[in-house]
């Protein structure tokens, strides 16, 4: 009889009925299994890796953003990262330095490629208004007048807005700058009476007592 002893054999742990389930459905469609699984995996892939490269997009065009100082700089991150918050930004950016420089009629066209682009935008309304003040820098008779009626406008609509001063002493000194002298020094004493404490008060009383030094030596010629 011999001694020697055979390895124990391994009792196999029971299965659940659901994993049973699960290797049969597995067995019986193994192409369509690994098919489905391929594509998912493929898809959260290619997913993945969009929002990976629109993650390194967003964060150069916000550096170039920071340090671009030239309407080259500006007008390559408008057209690099067009969907990017940066490019809104940098489009404003663009149109300022664009005025800045005298080049009235890029401006203008810079602010309306950024209203027409980005309507819904927050900063809509200064390029709005930096629209009037490139139609007035302009300074043909027609375009005063546009940005005297768009200045107006904007102030009638915008009462409570930050940039409300700005719109009531644009369409004041295009007033002036067009013949409308009382009209102009009504705007000045309306705003000097009911905003007192406004930063903007200073400035305005000193446009208003220019234009009445005005009107008293046309009164005197």
């Amino acid at each position: 009889m011999s001694n020697q002893k055979h390895p124990a054999k391994h009792k196999q742990p029971p299965i659940n009925e659901e994993w049973i389930a699960v290797r049969d459905f597995i067995q019986k469609h193994t192409s369509t299994a690994l098919t489905t699984l391929l594509v998912i995996l493929v898809a959260g892939f290619a997913v993945w890796t969009l929002n990976q490269r629109r993650a390194q997009q967003v964060l150069e065009a916000e550096q170039r953003l920071a340090t671009a100082q030239s309407s080259s700089e500006f007008e390559e991150i408008v057209s690099r990262f067009p969907r990017s918050e940066a490019a809104p930004l940098a489009q404003l950016s663009l149109a300022k330095v664009h005025f800045d420089l005298g080049r009235y009629q890029e401006a203008l066209e810079a602010y309306e490629y950024f209203k027409n682009t980005w309507s819904e935008h927050p900063f809509t309304s200064t390029a709005t208004l930096g629209r009037l003040f490139a139609l007035e820098a302009l300074g043909a008779p027609e375009q005063m007048e546009e940005a005297e009626a768009g200045f107006r406008d904007f102030a009638e609509k915008n009462p409570d807005h930050y940039l409300y001063p700005q719109a009531r002493l644009g369409e004041a000194r295009l007033k002036q700058h067009l013949g409308y002298l009382e009209e102009a020094r009504a705007i000045y004493e309306d705003f000097i009476a009911n905003h007192p404490d406004n930063p903007w008060g200073a400035e305005i009383e000193e446009r208003l007592m220019d234009l009445e030094r005005k009107m008293q030596r046309q009164q005197s010629s």
